[in-house]
């Protein structure tokens, strides 16, 4: 996955948000392999179906 998500982007994303916004309220979304894919600041991972409601 790391040749489709960039983790040095991810992480200039993370902490662009400065230290006035908790890394808990800081969501990442992307597709990859015809899904959708979250992953929460708080540890959570979603799963689904490219063509399921995002």
């Amino acid at each position: 996955m790391s040749e489709s998500v960039d983790p040095d982007a991810v992480a200039a994303l993370v902490q662009s948000t400065g230290a006035s916004r908790a890394i808990d309220t800081v969501d990442v979304s992307f597709d990859f392999a015809e899904h959708n894919i979250t992953v929460r600041g708080t540890g959570g991972i979603t799963v689904r179906t490219a063509d399921s409601d995002r």
